[in-house]
């Protein structure tokens, strides 16, 4: 992931709530949908990072990982969403420490 356009996380973020009607609450990281493929769970890290970033705060980098998110220093959505973990468990534990 390291060539990626920290730019294109939001926008993939956009279009992956979009299709799936998703509103960027907190409480919509527990509707995500079952993810089949890697194209999936890219657009679902990317979604969950958005929440965690428009949550708390935070800036993308581009190797996936969220900087600065309160008082959680780096924290990584993208690797977590490709690796096929719980996203809704995640976005609760990170908002948990970062606050």
């Amino acid at each position: 992931m390291s060539d990626l356009d920290p730019a294109g996380f939001p926008v993939e973020a956009d279009r992956f709530a979009t299709h799936h009607g998703l509103d960027f609450s907190v409480e919509s990281a527990g509707r995500l949908p079952a993810l089949a493929d890697d194209a999936a769970r890219l657009g679902a890290g990317c979604y969950v990072g958005e929440v965690l970033r428009r949550a708390v705060g935070g800036s993308w980098q581009a190797d996936g990982t969220l900087a600065g998110v309160g008082h959680v220093a780096e924290t990584s959505p993208l690797a977590k969403a490709i690796a096929g973990e719980d996203l809704a468990a995640y976005v609760a534990d990170v908002l948990r420490y970062a606050s």
